[in-house]
């Protein structure tokens, strides 16, 4: 069996081609089964907060990636379309159907920035977690540790007594 690693590096070798029509496709259902596979593994395959930081990056670094490419499809069907290289099966003007195509290729760019800089966030939040210590304190309901609280600017805890 290849290991996702080995699926990484060989994609990877291949990203200046050669190219064509079924290949991209077949990558791009890749792309969707990995979003499945992970669906699946976030529910039983986590073990440590590091791997929700890790995968938190991978996935903004996907998210970041895909502006890229929704720019790349539109510019395609731009050029296409003005060339007169492709053609409705229904017959409706083109140039409605190729600018409503730009409108939501567009919007999910936005989107897709959005969701990077969210993923972003994520990671940078839960860089810092790691497997709780039984020894450490524990939370209170407040979600701080017993026995301390926050010192206003400085966030450093402060221990109180009573």
């Amino acid at each position: 069996m290849t290991s996702p690693a080995q699926y990484t590096r060989d994609l990877s070798d291949r990203r200046h081609g050669p190219h064509d029509d079924t290949t991209t496709a077949e990558v791009a259902a890749l792309t969707a089964e990995t979003i499945r596979y992970l669906n699946y593994a976030a529910t039983c395959g986590l073990t440590s907060p590091a791997t929700i930081c890790t995968l938190t990056g991978e996935l903004s670094a996907a998210a970041a990636r895909l502006p890229q490419l929704l720019a790349r499809l539109t510019g395609w069907l731009d050029t296409q379309a003005s060339t007169g290289r492709i053609a409705d099966d229904q017959h409706r003007p083109l140039a409605g159907i190729t600018g409503q195509a730009r409108a939501a290729l567009e919007l999910a760019a936005r989107h897709a920035a959005d969701l990077a800089a969210a993923l972003a966030a994520a990671q940078n939040l839960t860089a810092t977690l790691h497997p709780a210590d039984p020894a450490e304190d524990k939370p209170d309901a407040s979600g701080g540790a017993s026995g301390s609280r926050m010192d206003g600017d400085d966030q450093r805890p402060r221990v109180v007594s009573g």
